[in-house]
Order: C-alpha cells, then sequence, then structure tokens
C-alpha cells in the first residue's frame, strides 16, 4: 500500500486505513491525500485505474468544520470521528467491490445506492472494531494533526466560548464527549429522535438525564473529570465510555421514561390562576 500526502490527514489514520484495506489488494491500493477538493465525490472517493486502487481522501477544512453538530462531541473528537468515517466509507467500497465491479443498472432500480448502503454497513461494522480494542477510537491523545487539524485551530476563534472551553477541557482529561452530550443523546436514544416538550419541561427533563449520567459514571467507575482554574470539576466521556453508559441507562430507563411521561401530563393539565377567574 502506497501512501501520498500523508501529512494533511490526522496523526493516526493512516495506520487505521493500513490495517482495515482488504488484504487481496493490499499491495495494489493507494491512498491519496488532496489538499483541495476535487470535482468527483464529497470528502473522498475511490476508483480502480486499470492497475491500481486508488482511495482518495479530501482534507477539506471547511467541509469538515462547518458540517459538524453541537452533539458532535469535542472539535478534536468531531474531526476524528469525520475523517475516519470518510476513510472507512471509501475502504468500504473496496471490501465490497464485487458489488460495484458487477453491478449492472438493468436489475436494480437504484444501483448507486446499493453500493453505498453496503460500504456504509462496511464501515459501521469497522468502526465497531475499532471500539472494541480502542475506547477512543482509535483517536491519538492530544491536538488533532492534518491539514483540516491546523485550519481548525486558525479558526477556533470564531467558535462559541463553550465549544473552545470543551476543546481544552478535553485535551486536559482525555474526554471526547460532554456529559451534556451524552445526556441529551441518551434522551433521545430512549425517547425517540422525535420527542417534543416545552422548553421549562426540557430543561428539567435534561436535568435528570445529567443526574442519571452522574450516577451511572459513578456505579461504572469512571472519574474521567476536567479541573478549572476555580477548583470546579467537569465530567467527560471517551467513546467507549458513553457505550457503557447509555448501556446501563437502557437497562435502568424507568426513570426517564416516567419522567418524561409525569412531565408530559403536566403540560397537558391546564393551570387554574389563584383567584379562581380565568
Amino acid at each position: 500500500m502506497e501512501f501520498h500526502n500523508v501529512k494533511l490527514l490526522p496523526r493516526g489514520l493512516p495506520e487505521i486505513i493500513a490495517q482495515l484495506a482488504p488484504y487481496d489488494i493490499y499491495p495494489d491500493t493507494k491512498v491519496i491525500a488532496c489538499p483541495r477538493k476535487e470535482p468527483h465525490g464529497d470528502r473522498g472517493e475511490v476508483y480502480y485505474d486499470g492497475a491500481n486502487y486508488r482511495v482518495k481522501i479530501f482534507p477539506d477544512a471547511y467541509l469538515a468544520i462547518f458540517g459538524l453538530h453541537p452533539l458532535d462531541g469535542t472539535l478534536s473528537f468531531a474531526l476524528w470521528s469525520s475523517f475516519l468515517k470518510t476513510a472507512l466509507h471509501e475502504l468500504g467500497h473496496l471490501a465490497t467491490r464485487p458489488i460495484w465491479l458487477d453491478m449492472r443498472s438493468d436489475y436494480l432500480p437504484y444501483p448507486h445506492w446499493y453500493v453505498e448502503e453496503a460500504a456504509e454497513r462496511w464501515a459501521g461494522q469497522a468502526m465497531a472494531r475499532i471500539l472494541s480494542v480502542d475506547p477512543r477510537l482509535g483517536q491519538p491523545p492530544g491536538f488533532i494533526t492534518g491539514y483540516a487539524g491546523i485550519k481548525a485551530y486558525e479558526w477556533l476563534n470564531s467558535w462559541p466560548d463553550f465549544k473552545k472551553l470543551e476543546e481544552f477541557r478535553g485535551l486536559r482529561c482525555g474526554g471526547q464527549v460532554t456529559i451534556g452530550v451524552v445526556a441529551s443523546q441518551a434522551i433521545s436514544h430512549l425517547l425517540g429522535p422525535t420527542w417534543e416538550m416545552e422548553d421549562k419541561s426540557r430543561a428539567r427533563l435534561e436535568r435528570i438525564a445529567r443526574d442519571q449520567v452522574h450516577r451511572a459514571a459513578n456505579n461504572l467507575g469512571i472519574q474521567r473529570y476536567a479541573f478549572s482554574a476555580n477548583g470546579r470539576r467537569y465530567l467527560m466521556f471517551n467513546v467507549g465510555e458513553a457505550e457503557a453508559v447509555y448501556k446501563w441507562l437502557v437497562a435502568n430507563k424507568s426513570v426517564l421514561v416516567d419522567a418524561y411521561r409525569m412531565l408530559t401530563l403536566q403540560q397537558q393539565q391546564p393551570v387554574e390562576p389563584s383567584n379562581g377567574n380565568w
């Protein structure tokens, strides 16, 4: 396997690509990091040029950073997971290449969808394999490196203050996601992504969820705290620890579910004024 412009990629990503590339075409695979986004593909693409399988990854900082979601965790982890998913998706195309090499549009209505779905399934399985041996999902400790990492830290001043604090706290204690992120995702996981409540009830439910996450961390022995200058401590998690918390919350979901039902009923009941007049 050959790598080109490898310094443009985050530290640790080329090693993961080399370990997960299909063995039978390993010598014929070239991984190329392109400093500028090219017309084809989004963040990556893969093709066969007649002699080699070429995997192209575009370390475009703009696409990676401004495509992030507030619940993606710290800036470093969000960038890392973004590029890891891209790399694994493109490797998934190589691992499932019999599908796209033999694809015939005359018997499949949407051949491109089948190809992408197969690559995405393979990438998901590869992510699970990485997580089973590394709770940080392969991310090396410290600042993220590579072209996108350099640009990200150049633009950090334009980010909200709470995201800056998350980043620095994560670098101090090795955390990747905050307790707020874990609590919000736990609510969505247990109640479904479409749950809705009024702002006050939502805030109360989120406080209950944070208390439950703290309880789960204590039961699981997770003590990953970042300390501020005034001595306050902030609980954070790596990906493996967050997954363990989710499993604990699923096994003890009655508290959150009952709180959601109670708050929902309170919303539906009209409140009478104290003087008895409407």
